[in-house]
């Protein structure tokens, strides 16, 4: 009776060497004033005091192993959790107070339901730690495959039943940045059910150190290949609808035009000529749309708006 009306969450962390954050994450899991958390760290084999802080909290699993990136690491959460929820917790994130009984509540109205999802914030800080600027993310509400394509899906801001990963599969461990993206594409694309929890229910810390959500982009060029990479999968598999077929065309022709023009202002011209036959093989009309963005880039320098 107690798991129909609480059901068991299991919370996935991947983390390594990352103790100086790790901590603000487990305070976050352990204040929610929820009681039926299964708390799972998935160690990369790290060598600062990450151990010695995890001890301090008996009841959090950590296991430890060298993994090929975060997204391994996932995966061999995934076959350690008993919860019929999950979630995951960045090492440098963390969730806002209170929020799992409303998912729980969520949940256990409606047994159907696939996820739940949240408002997500995403904020940066100071030297001395003060909050320096944030942003409230809300996903997934217009349009919502385009949304998923180009927008900030806000992975960590969603909650799914265990069974969702049975039927959808794992993350793309061939992917090092996008995994999260190309899963919740899936999820999509399966017509699984969700529903909107209108609460900021996770927060990301925007900082130097972070794969994606970084003022300097560092990933920026790496990220939009892989997103080449999964729009190029599905419009292989050729079993998409007509609209899917012309979403992912465009989204293709989206990135592949950023990434040639990114690779011509770097003087990569052998990198941007490989992008330009990666987006003419999608889409004939691709140096068209090359050229419209670099006038458009051009136009913006010009007065002052890029």
């Amino acid at each position: 009776m107690k798991d129909t009306v609480f059901p068991l969450f299991s919370i996935i962390t991947p983390s390594k060497n990352r103790a100086h954050l790790l901590e603000t994450a487990i305070h976050s899991v352990r204040v929610q004033n929820y009681s039926n958390i299964e708390y799972i760290i998935m160690d990369g084999g790290s060598t600062d005091n990450t151990f010695e802080l995890v001890k301090k909290y008996p009841e959090i699993k950590i296991f430890s192993k060298a993994d090929n990136g975060m997204y391994e690491a996932l995966n061999r959460g995934l076959k350690k959790v008993d919860g019929q929820i999950i979630g995951f917790l960045n090492s440098d994130d963390y969730y806002a107070d209170d929020v799992f009984n409303n998912i729980s509540q969520l949940f256990n109205e409606n047994q159907q339901l696939d996820a739940v999802i949240g408002y997500a914030e995403v904020f940066s800080v100071s030297p001395d730690q003060e909050i320096e600027s944030s942003e409230i993310i809300q996903p997934l509400r217009e349009e919502p495959l385009w949304n998923l394509m180009t927008g900030v899906p806000a992975f960590n801001a969603w909650f799914f039943r265990k069974e969702v990963f049975e039927k959808i599969g794992e993350f793309d461990t061939t992917l090092k940045f996008a995994a999260d993206r190309d899963f919740l594409i899936r999820f999509y694309l399966k017509e699984m059910k969700y529903v909107f929890l209108d609460k900021t229910v996770y927060c990301y810390r925007s900082h130097s150190g972070s794969m994606t959500i970084d003022a300097e982009k560092r990933n920026e060029l790496k990220i939009r290949e892989e997103h080449l990479q999964i729009a190029e999968k599905y419009l292989e598999l050729n079993v998409l609808s007509n609209e899917y077929q012309r979403d992912f065309h465009k989204w293709h022709t989206y990135n592949s035009v950023e990434l040639a023009r990114q690779f011509c202002e770097a003087r990569e011209i052998s990198s941007a000529l490989r992008i330009s036959r990666r987006g003419i093989a999608q889409n004939v009309l691709w140096p068209f749309a090359f050229v419209r963005r670099n006038l458009h880039v051009l136009i913006n320098k010009i007065v002052g708006k890029e």
